[in-house]
Order: C-alpha cells, then structure tokens, then sequence
C-alpha cells in the first residue's frame, strides 16, 4: 500500500494532534512530578530569578531545568507550562521519531504511519512523556543526531549531527556514549583518506562534546567539581540483569502473562530476527551496513555502556525504560523497518512475522494505555496525584513553626505539596558512589541536637522509605533523645523530648 505525501503528511498531523490532545487530557491533575522533577523545576525556577547556573545541580546538566525556566516565563502557572510543554513533546515525538528511524524502502511511509502510531499507543513511551523527565527532549535531539548522517552524508550535515549530539549530552550524561557512536561512525561514513576521515572524525568529536566540556570547566571553576560523580567500584549484579530481562519482557508481554503467551511471543521475537537478518540479505530495504552498525551500537553497545556506568560512576542508575528508551525505540524501529519492504524472495510465512508481532504487541500497549490513561485521569501521576496531595502528614508539616528547621527524607516532596524548603536528614553512604559518608555519625548527632533543642523537627515518609541511605525512623528513636509527634501510615514527626512524654 502506498500513501501519497499529501496523505501521509495529514495522517501523521491527525496522530500528532490526538497524541498531544490525550496526554494533556491525561494529565488532569497536573504534569507527573518525581524526586528528579523536582530538582529540575526548583532549577529552573531560581535559574529564572537568579539567571545563574548555580541554579542547576551538577549531577544533571543543566538544559532541560533551562528549556523549563523558559517555557515557564509565558505563564504563571509553572506546573501548567510545563504539562502544555510535554503535551505538545508528545505528539511531536511520535512522529519525528518515526520519520527519523525508518530508512528509506518500498513502503517507508506506511510503516512511519504505523510506528508513529505504535509509539502513541506504547505505554513505556506515554508515561515517559507524562514525567517531567529530561528524556523528552534528549530522545528528539539524539535520535535527530544519530541518524542525520545516514540519511544526508554531506559534511555540513553531518556537523549539525555533532552539534545535535552535543545538546543531547547537555540534557542526559547518557549521551556521553553517542558521541563516541558518533565520531566512529563518521569515520566510516565520510569519505577520502583515511586521514582526512580521521580529522574529520575528530572535529565532529570536538563539536559535540564541547557544550558539555564547556559547562564541566564552568562547575569545575566555580564549584570546585565538574559534577558529584566519581570513579568508585560498585560493580553491577545478577540482580541488574534480571531487571534488564525483566524490563525487556515488559515490551512484548501483557500484563500477567501466562506460560503459553510468554512462549507463543518469545518464538515471535525469535522468528523477528530471523527474518530482519534474511530482509536485510534478500529484499530492497535499503538498510546498508552504516544503519546497520547505528542499530547495533543503541542495542548492545548502549546495554553495556549502562552497566558500566552502574559498575564506576553511579550505583544509583535504575534499570527501567527511561534509562534504555533509546534502545526502546531502536529496537522497534528495527521490527518497522522491515515493512517498508516487499522482502523480495522471502517465504510468506516470514514475511508476515514482524506484522503478527506487531499486531499483537500493539493490541497488548493500548490495553495498557488505557489503564493508564484513566488511572491518570482519576488519580493522576506522580507527587500531584490526587491521593498524595491527601496524606495527613503534609497538614501536620504545615502546622510546624516557620522558625524552626525541618529535616526530612522527602524534602522534594514537601517542597512540591507546600513549599517547604527543608533539609535533608544526614545521608549514612553516597547512593551514587556507595561509598560511606565519614562524618555521618557526627552530622545526625548535631541534627538530633538541634531537635532536642526545639529549633527543629524531623519528618518521615513512609512512602520514601526505599532511600535506604537515609537512616530509619527506627534508628532514630533508638537514641531515646526526640519524641513522635504525629505517627501514622504515611510517616512519622520526631520533635524534642516531652517533659511528661505527651507523645501524640
């Protein structure tokens, strides 16, 4: 089936628009807000107040906060900005990604129309786009980059490629990787000597990685340190692997699948691969070894990067989709790909393989979506949702004199909700590096003292217990020296000893 340009330009309009539409009306009770969020608004906030990049924490860089602070100059609501932001991000992705990752081939606009639609109803790529994330723009700027020189070889473009690149690294330090993809698939792409390719290889290298060389001498001037991440050994475990191999079932499987889907899928998957390796040998699809080498290098090679992050620089590096949406959406483009050829010669039965596991796939993502799409709409997403806004112990907080200190193992979460500027209670070991805090033991002393003195009070999330980090409310009523004050299912307020222990 071919789609005219007039036909394929207003179908992809009509997904963008009703993508944009969904995820607005999805975000009813405001865009999702996580502990990452936070720091990115608060960034962004002071950042528009102060214009200093102090603003912006150096375990991040700093151009999402930066895109935030200007989309929040046209409105006084920040929150609202932002959701119209990632509303109108959506539907823009879902179609310039698709255009960007299918090559050139028989059927290239029907099978843009089809991923485009695909990524819309994919429940990883939603609720991505529902956070107030970074990888929102880092997906659309690297994707752009990546792909560039495959698809236009002339220098000028493949230049705009390294500059691409380099914004993309100044939203993620993910991208860090990319540009090392992308100076080595220059030298393969470019053409003349091999030491023109080389200088030419190394220009690009340059370019991209100068917006983050730049703003790492800025931090290391001014701060004393790049970013807060340091070479440690903290070598991954079976148990991130299992998480990897978990997170990859989850973007084939349903929910809750039995034995005979997981089976019945997992020989689709097989069957894929079979018949992408035999499409690539025998049909028109127009896949060369350069795009070829540029799926394998976000496959594999982005997999192993991410380890040895994890492994030396930050422990704390979940394994979810948000960290691997690139090789999501590689991986998927991949199996795409393939209908935008007549894979000539090849048996039918292989032919209609990506197109059954597509259909499948597709039917399991808007069930998911959908779920999604009313939990969010009943309950919201994140720090707004309409349950956490509810929890007693944000109005217990509240009530606390403004003169005193407040530490917490929440301190986003009560900034996002009231406003609260607290401190964080003294962490025993850096969750990035894991290596133990020296004067931790002196620190929670002085803290609880400060408690004891009735200049602050200390507050407990239960819903944070998982930053283990922090040390428990258990550990700390332990010392005998601070009584609970408010104590219920959210968390606990430790305040100063009661001389009569009227402990509430």
């Amino acid at each position: 089936m071919q789609l005219t340009r007039n036909l394929f330009f207003t179908l992809m309009g009509a997904v963008a628009f009703i993508a944009s539409s969904m995820l607005f009306i999805s975000l009813k009770h405001g865009i999702g807000v996580s502990p990452d969020s936070v720091a990115y608004i608060r960034a962004a906030a002071e950042f528009r107040e102060e214009g200093n990049f102090h603003s912006f924490p150096s375990h991040w860089p700093p151009l999402y906060p930066l895109l935030l602070s200007f989309v929040g100059s046209f409105s006084a609501n920040t929150l609202l900005a932002i959701k119209l932001f990632h509303s109108i991000m959506f539907g823009l992705n879902v179609v310039v990604i698709s255009i960007i990752c299918i090559p050139e081939g028989t059927h290239r606009n029907l099978s843009c129309v089809l991923f485009s639609v695909f990524l819309f109803l994919s429940p990883q790529f939603f609720s991505i786009h529902q956070m107030a994330w970074s990888e929102v723009p880092f997906i659309t700027l690297l994707f752009a980059g990546l792909v560039l020189p495959y698809k236009n070889q002339s220098k000028k473009i493949i230049l705009l490629s390294a500059v691409l690149i380099g914004l993309a690294t100044l939203t993620r330090y993910a991208g860090i990787y990319f540009i090392a993809i992308g100076a080595l698939s220059t030298l393969i792409l470019s053409k003349g000597t091999l030491l023109k390719k080389s200088i030419f290889s190394l220009v690009y290298f340059l370019i991209a990685l100068l917006p983050l060389l730049t703003y790492s001498i800025y931090n290391l001037a001014t701060r004393g340190s790049s970013t807060n991440r340091e070479l440690a050994i903290h070598l991954a475990s079976i148990e991130h692997v299992k998480a990897l191999a978990n997170m990859l079932a989850t973007w084939f499987l349903p929910n809750n699948p039995t034995s005979l889907s997981s089976v019945l899928i997992g020989l689709l998957c097989l069957l894929v691969l079979v018949s992408l390796t035999y499409s690539v040998l025998k049909s028109d699809l127009k896949l060369t070894k350069n795009w070829t080498f540029f799926l394998f290098s976000i496959g594999l090679g982005y997999v192993a990067f991410i380890f040895i992050s994890i492994s030396f620089f930050d422990a704390y590096t979940p394994i979810d989709v948000r960290i691997f949406l690139p090789l999501y959406i590689s991986l998927w483009g991949t199996i795409f790909a393939l209908l935008s050829t007549r894979l000539k010669d090849s048996p039918r039965f292989i032919a209609i393989i990506p197109f059954t596991l597509i259909v499948v796939v597709t039917y399991t993502n808007s069930q998911k979506t959908k779920d999604a799409l009313s939990q969010s709409i009943h309950n919201g997403v994140g720090f707004l949702s309409k349950d956490a806004a509810k929890l007693p112990i944000l109005n217990a907080a509240a009530k606390l004199s403004k003169h005193k200190s407040i530490y917490t193992n929440a301190l986003d979460f009560l900034y996002i909700h009231r406003g609260i500027d607290a401190k964080s209670i003294p962490k025993k070991y850096s969750p990035v590096s894991l290596k133990p805090t020296p004067d931790y033991q002196a620190n929670i002393g002085e803290v609880i003292s400060e408690i004891s003195d009735g200049n602050a009070v200390m507050i407990y999330l239960s819903g944070f217990y998982w930053r283990q980090y922090i040390p428990t409310p258990l550990e700390v009523a332990a010392t005998d020296e601070l009584d609970i004050i408010y104590s219920g299912k959210d968390g606990v307020i430790f305040s100063k000893k009661l001389p009569s222990n009227t402990a509430k």
